[in-house]
Order: C-alpha cells, then sequence, then structure tokens
C-alpha cells in the first residue's frame, strides 16, 4: 500500500499513467507514459488537490503541538537551545566541512574565515543574527556577515525536525525567513523550497513506482508480460522501475552533487549515493543507472549501514579498546552510517520494505514540516502547482496536457513557484 493511502488517491494519479520500455513514439525512453484517458485532467488534478488538502490538514494538527506565539527576544539570547543544538551539531559541522572544500582543498571556514576550522554552532549561529537576511527582492539575498550559510541552517533544522526552534526563529521580528525560501546568492545557497520538491519529486516517484509491481516484483512483472500485446515485445531486464527516465531525474536530483547540500542528506543516504564525492570512476549518471539495474560491480567505497556502527563498535571492544575510545575512533574516521538499503540500488526490493517505509513517513514529515514553517513565515506554499508540476516533470509528454499558470496572477500570499509557473491539467 502506498503511504499516507487513506488520505491521498495515489490510486487515481497510478492510474493515469502506464510503464512503457523503449518507446518508439518517444524516441526510444523507457518512462512511465499517459493513458490519454478521457477524464486525465479531471483525475489528475484531483489527485493534486487531495495531497494539497492531506499537506494541510496534517499541518494544522502537526501546529497544535507548538505555543500559539512565542516572546520576542534579545540580540544575544539563543533561539536555539542547547538539545536542539546537539541534535544538528553533526549535520552543521559536516555541511560546514563540506563547503570549504574546493576540488579537494580545504578552505576557509564559511564562519570564522579560518582555514581548517570545522566548528560546529557558534554562540552567534544561535542567537537572532544568521536570520536577519535582507530580501532584495529575492535577488541576491544579504547575509549578515559571516553567515552566508543560514540557508544549510535553516534545512538542517528542518531535517531534524526542530519545529519547535523554526517557529520560535520566525516569530521574531527581525528574522526574514521568507528569503530563505529560494535564495539566490553568489555562494549558491540553497533554501528550503528546493529542500521540499526534491523531498516532494522523491515522494510522488516512490509512491507511483510501487503501485507498478510489474516493475519491481518477479511474480507480477510475468503476468503483465504474459497478457502484453507488444511487437516487439519488452524484454524481461527492461520491466524495470529504475529505467525510467522520471525515476532517473529525480534520483539525479535527489543525490547529485553541488555546494550547499545539506537538503539532499537523508535522500543520499536512503538510495546509497556517497556523499561530498562522485564515484571513483565517474562517468556521469548513466553510470549509476547501470549500476543500480544491471548489478554492475559498484565502483563506489563502502557506504555503512547503521547496523555496521554497533558491530565495528564491539569489534574495536573485543580488541581492548574502552568504549569511549572506540567511538572516538569511528568519529575521526568519519565513520558514519551513510546507507540504508539492506539491498543496494533498489528501494522497492520486499527485503528493503521496512526502510522504504520508514523513508516515506519521513518524506511526509518533512512536508509537513516546510508547510508549517512557510505558514509561520505569513506564505502559504500553493502545493497543488507544487505537485503539478513535480508529475510534469516526472512523466511529462506530449499526451500530457496542461495549462500554464503565470506566478504574477496567482496570488503574492504565496511563496514564489519554480520557474515562476503553475501548471494545471486539463
Amino acid at each position: 500500500m502506498a503511504h499516507q493511502a487513506h488520505a491521498i488517491p495515489w490510486g487515481v494519479l497510478s492510474s493515469n499513467f502506464k510503464f512503457t520500455s523503449k518507446s518508439q513514439r518517444h524516441g526510444g525512453k523507457t518512462n512511465l507514459y499517459p493513458r490519454r484517458n478521457a477524464a486525465q485532467g479531471k483525475e489528475l488534478m484531483y489527485f493534486a488537490r487531495g495531497f494539497a488538502q492531506a499537506v494541510e490538514a496534517m499541518s494544522r494538527t502537526e501546529r497544535e503541538k507548538y505555543p500559539q506565539s512565542y516572546d520576542e527576544v534579545g540580540p544575544s539570547d539563543f533561539l536555539i537551545d542547547d538539545v536542539t543544538e546537539a541534535k544538528i551539531r553533526n549535520t552543521v559541522r559536516r555541511a560546514r566541512m563540506a563547503n570549504t572544500r574546493d576540488y579537494g582543498h580545504r578552505g576557509p571556514c564559511p564562519v570564522t574565515y579560518i582555514h581548517g576550522c570545522t566548528c560546529p554552532i557558534s554562540p552567534e549561529d544561535r542567537t537572532i543574527l544568521p536570520w536577519k537576511v535582507v530580501d532584495n527582492m529575492n535577488q541576491y539575498p544579504t547575509y549578515p556577515s559571516p553567515h552566508e550559510d543560514s540557508p544549510d541552517l535553516l534545512n538542517a533544522l528542518l531535517l531534524h525536525g526542530q519545529i519547535d526552534a523554526l517557529l520560535r526563529i520566525a516569530a521574531q521580528p527581525s528574522a526574514n525567513l521568507k528569503a530563505l525560501w529560494d535564495p539566490i546568492s553568489y555562494r549558491g545557497s540553497t533554501g528550503f523550497g528546493e529542500l521540499m520538491r526534491a523531498t516532494l519529486m522523491s515522494y510522488i516517484c516512490l509512491n507511483v513506482s510501487y503501485l507498478k509491481p510489474e516493475t519491481y516484483n518477479a511474480t507480477a512483472r510475468a503476468a503483465y508480460l504474459a497478457k502484453e500485446h507488444r511487437d516487439p515485445p519488452t524484454e524481461l531486464e527492461d520491466m524495470d522501475y529504475r529505467k525510467t527516465r522520471g525515476y532517473v531525474k529525480m534520483l539525479r536530483r535527489c543525490t547529485d552533487r553541488s555546494s550547499y547540500d545539506v537538503h539532499l542528506y537523508p535522500h543520499r543516504e536512503f538510495y546509497g549515493i556517497i556523499p561530498d564525492k562522485p564515484p571513483v570512476s565517474w562517468g556521469g549518471w548513466r553510470d549509476v543507472v547501470d549500476l543500480a539495474t544491471q548489478g554492475a560491480k559498484i565502483t563506489q567505497e563502502y557506504m555503512p549501514l547503521k547496523s555496521d556502527i554497533p558491530v565495528v563498535t564491539r569489534y574495536l571492544q573485543q580488541k581492548g579498546l574502552p568504549l569511549e575510545l572506540a567511538l572516538d575512533i569511528l568519529d575521526r574516521a568519519e565513520y558514519i552510517p551513510r546507507r540504508r538499503l539492506l539491498i543496494p540500488g533498489d528501494p522497492l526490493h520486499h527485503e528493503n520494505a521496512e526502510e522504504l517505509r520508514k523513508y516515506l513517513k519521513f518524506c511526509w514529515k518533512l512536508l509537513v514540516s516546510c508547510n508549517v514553517l512557510a505558514e509561520a513565515t505569513g506564505k502559504k506554499i500553493h502545493w497543488v502547482y507544487e505537485i503539478t508540476r513535480s508529475i510534469v516533470e516526472l512523466w511529462s509528454a506530449d499526451g500530457l496536457k496542461t495549462k500554464r499558470e503565470n506566478y504574477d496572477q496567482i496570488g503574492n500570499e504565496y511563496l514564489t513557484i519554480c520557474g515562476r509557473n503553475g501548471f494545471s491539467f486539463v
């Protein structure tokens, strides 16, 4: 069963698309293509609105868990308390270490401007200072020096579910979190708008792929091919959801190597793509897909599973090392869990069912958190247009009829839409 199936009409969305391998009509590309149903436009808009309503309803429930208002604090008071700081510390440290590398050479820390500095979170980071962002009509926001990585700090709080801290920050009159939705700066920062969009694309793609068992289940695949009427017939090895253009596009968006990419950490961990560096034999994203779908030998370094950590710790203790020293060795070696799937490269494999369930639950919670934060800034996320755009990006084809909606006509109560255009299905 797809995630949140009681609230989101996944079956309606899935039924409007059909898996087609090497479609001659579409240049030999494999993807999910529109079925051209007469009621296709209405059904897809029904899905988008149903999804939007589900997010908004869950957001209201989530918001009720926190105080309705927060007090204004002084310029040196902490907005991020000790408990929250401890939860996000390693993520922020990892991001700042990665962001100071320049083709393998460490540059100055973006906070202290000291070469080789690996400071996690400074006292100033925990005050209002990083959030006093000046938005020049959403072009080249001015950050309070030296806090150019404010978007990463915000994304780290979101990834760790620190909604109370985010609501407290948003309530400060001098905070400007709206500017961190889609910030454009010379440092290449990524706001929580892209965090939401990458998560949304992954969530939609996996849920719909799950409802196409012929693309990952051997029994369903054999039954599908037995009933297929196609000349030439689809090859058995081509019936694979990982070979679809939409899946590859989603995989790239969620795991691609880039600067200021805290928002991609959990997706890389789930899909098994090493953060901070490409595969040893890097030949482009087609190599990643080939490794996943053809069972080729993976050329990346080993990525520890979460279950590996206690095993290695116990092994070091058996060698006579005290627990504190064993943990210190793992920390210095950066031996941290970076992979979750027991069967790498195949999220829908039945042995990965539990991790898939956890990941989809995480994605859903993250989408809800983004909505709670957006409303705390006095704006809204236009979920219908964000959802329809994600569908278009995943499975757009000539059979998918859309109407473009210019952002200027949508209303200024909404945060900006990717590409400044929305889509309606007709």
